[in-house]
């Protein structure tokens, strides 16, 4: 991925040795990208703590240019615990994981179904529900990789003694639990090749077979991890069909259909999460890099429309030469007006030295739903600007 490497402590050492992290820093197909905003913002949760975003057609993983993950790989911070106030650090170098997974999942579509034609195949109405079908297998190699066989199986807060009380990422789930989720369910495996096809298909249709209503009634337990899933999946179901239609320049779904079932039943769909699975096993729990033979070609890779008005959950404010000016010209989603306010905010230095600035944020932000963010953008008009980004990607994936 690049040149950097982390400090040596013992620490750092313990941790750039686990395999996950030793993939998203050695992976020469997928990047690690700065972006030009000040990462105290969302570190302070005056921003919401979202990072960076990413991109799975560009194989691009994206963190803020003074970002912790950036210091520690850059070798600037030796002391892991200094470093990790708050568990800022530790859950920032999960997130990078969890998305470099998204970008190596891409790859390994375009690989493995190369009719899919994922990240680069022409968008109409009539294609986008199999690429919906794509973004949600990325997303469930993602969880499954980072949560399900990595973080839930370990104690990293043991293996790294600084302190930390990190433990999951997007899930509940650990490994602990196993013995009370086959008191309902006695063939439920976790740590098993075959539970990706098993969440890959849950996330698609939110139908997860062997729990019962009466089984989560008995155990609070198995209720608060299967409403957490059955939650996400709906949310990544609708995340990934606003996203591709965004893409696409188009309104193919009405908000009713959003969460809607994913078709997942082809057999080219159940022979690429069999094949998949056993992949991503492999390098989870193996350790095997298993890189992909290459990129998506970002030539080819989409793009979104330059007109109408631009979503921010989707798309990178920084990467306009004229931030100010292009949403005056083309106007903001209104669904992604939090999204654009992070954005615009981080896009200025850090006032570490004005108290009072600092407690109005949450308020500015709140007021951006009313005036479309005319407030915020005349009271950050005479704040320090960071350096804008040099020939940025417009596209990226930003809510969760």
């Amino acid at each position: 991925m690049n040149a950097m490497t982390p400090p040596c402590d013992r620490a750092s050492t313990v941790l750039a040795g686990l395999a996950p992290v030793a993939q998203f820093i050695d992976d020469p197909h997928v990047q690690l990208v700065t972006r030009r905003f000040d990462s105290e913002w969302q570190y302070t949760d005056l921003t919401s703590r979202i990072g960076g975003g990413y991109n799975p057609f560009a194989g691009e993983v994206y963190v803020a240019h003074d970002s912790l993950v950036v210091r520690w790989l850059g070798g600037e911070q030796a002391d892991l615990r200094a470093l990790n106030e708050n568990d800022a650090f530790v859950h920032e170098l999960a997130m990078c994981v969890h998305d470099y997974l998204h970008a190596w999942a891409g790859q390994q579509l375009a690989e493995l179904a190369p009719e899919l034609g994922f990240g680069v195949a022409p968008l109409s109405a009539d294609t986008l529900e199999a690429q919906v079908f794509g973004l949600l297998v990325t997303e469930a190699v993602a969880t499954v990789g980072a949560d399900y066989w990595w973080l839930s199986s370990i104690d990293l807060a043991a293996m790294l003694d600084i302190g930390s009380r990190f433990q999951t990422l997007t899930v509940s789930y650990v490994e602990s639990d196993l013995p009370e989720f086959q008191r309902c369910s006695p063939d439920f495996e976790v740590l098993d090749p075959s539970f990706f096809r098993r969440i890959a298909e849950f996330y698609c249709h939110g139908r997860f077979a062997g729990f019962d209503l009466s089984d989560v009634r008995r155990s609070p337990r198995l209720l608060r991890w299967l409403r957490h899933e059955i939650e996400y999946g709906q949310v990544q179901r609708r995340y990934s069909r606003q996203w591709m239609q965004h893409l696409a320049g188009i309104v193919a779904y009405s908000p009713g259909q959003l969460g809607a079932p994913v078709a997942c039943e082809e057999p080219w769909q159940q022979a690429l999460l069999d094949e998949l699975g056993q992949r991503l096993w492999a390098k989870i729990r193996g350790g095997e890099s298993l890189w992909s033979k290459g990129s998506i070609d970002p030539e080819r890779a989409w793009r979104a429309p330059t007109r109408g008005p631009i979503d921010f959950r989707f798309t990178n404010l920084a990467s306009f030469g004229d931030p100010d000016g292009e949403v005056e010209r083309r106007g903001i989603a209104v669904a992604s007006l939090k999204h654009w306010a992070d954005q615009r905010i981080r896009l200025h230095a850090f006032p570490y030295d004005d108290r009072e600035f600092r407690r109005v944020v949450p308020s500015l932000r709140d007021s951006v739903e009313g005036d479309q963010g005319q407030l915020l953008r005349w009271a950050l008009s005479s704040r320090p600007r960071i350096e804008p980004e040099p020939e940025s990607r417009v596209e990226l994936f930003f809510p969760r």
